[in-house]
């Protein structure tokens, strides 16, 4: 009866064991699922202020007409816009060619 008892004991603490190493290896998994999760938060967070910052700087007229003439080649009536466009060959000579772009007004 001794015996029996022993291996059960022993079947049982085998079994415990295989259990605590499958809830070990759970336990890495979700940390590391939560350490990537950490990442992408800080990740989120940064994009916010730079959007927020962004927001902020369009929020006044003069950036966002700043901003107009710039990316858009948008001017204000009664200017000229002319655009220097650099030359395609490979040579060392600076040469450059200017275009206007019609008035696009307000």
């Amino acid at each position: 009866m001794k015996i029996w008892k022993t291996i059960v004991l022993a079947v049982v603490t085998v079994i415990l064991i295989f259990g605590i190493l499958a809830l070990d290896k759970q336990r890495r998994s979700y940390e590391t699922q939560r350490e990537q999760l950490e990442q992408k938060v800080n990740g989120l967070k940064t994009e916010q202020e730079t959007l927020k910052s962004s927001i902020e700087y369009y929020a006044k007229p003069e950036n966002l007409l700043k901003e107009a003439e710039s990316q858009f080649y948008f001017k204000k009536s009664g200017e000229n816009l002319v655009i220097i466009v650099p030359s395609l060959s490979t040579s060392t000579s600076s040469s450059t060619t200017a275009s206007s772009v019609p008035s696009q007004g307000n």
